[in-house]
């Protein structure tokens, strides 16, 4: 009697697996939060979400990923303005082979890398939002667009700087193998400057924020 209890509930066992594996439903995934990102960023409030996030890199670059890298300290380096002291060599390692222009795998300015394509990417993904805004004003819309245009600029200018050929694009990479071009060293320059200038003849952007409008200090 308990060997035919145990085969029963082993053939439920097997018809719910199989009943189970007959269905595309187990492979439906919800949204954890409840609401995929095409229905997210469609207010204003949210875009402007998107906005300070594609800002926030501005201030990671000092001291972030484990790495010091003070961007006024790094390029006085680079122009021989900077003589890097320290206890030893290995004491700021990747300050003393910048100043050889030297570097290695575990040498190198990387988390400026990181903190700028960071930025890039916040940048690009703000762009992609509006396209998805619908509860939001022209006027903010152009004005949200030109200062993530304005700012992505700023970070491929300090990767410009810092490392010269860069790869280079204005949409994020979303199919592998997830690379893009690299592009030469004055390529690049030429390519932010017509950014940058086109920023500027839409005038959308002021010349000054006032205190209201400046965020935190």
């Amino acid at each position: 009697m308990k060997t035919n209890k145990i085969l029963v509930i082993g053939l439920l066992a097997a018809a719910t697996v199989l009943a189970t594996g007959c269905s595309d439903s187990f492979l439906e995934v919800e949204n954890p939060t409840g609401e995929p990102l095409e229905e997210y960023y469609t207010t204003d409030e949210r875009i402007q979400e998107a906005l300070i996030a594609a800002y926030d890199p501005i201030h990671w670059a000092d001291w972030g990923l484990g790495q010091y890298n003070a961007l006024n300290i790094d390029a006085e380096i680079m122009g021989d303005n900077f003589w890097v002291g320290g206890a030893t060599k290995t004491d700021m390692q990747n300050w003393h082979m910048l100043f050889n222009y030297e570097g290695n795998e575990n040498n190198t300015l990387s988390s400026l890398w990181t903190v700028d394509y960071s930025g890039v990417k916040r940048c690009n993904d703000l762009l992609k939002y509006l396209d998805w805004a619908t509860d939001i004003t022209e006027e903010n819309r152009k004005s949200y667009e030109m200062q993530a245009r304005c700012l992505r600029v700023f970070y491929y200018n300090m990767l410009w700087h810092y490392f010269g050929n860069v790869p280079f694009y204005l949409e994020n990479l979303n199919e592998p193998p997830y690379t893009a071009p690299q592009l030469k060293a004055d390529e690049v320059y030429n390519n932010l400057i017509v950014e940058l200038e086109a920023v500027i003849d839409s005038k959308v952007l002021p010349l000054k924020y006032y205190k209201n409008e400046k965020g935190m200090d």
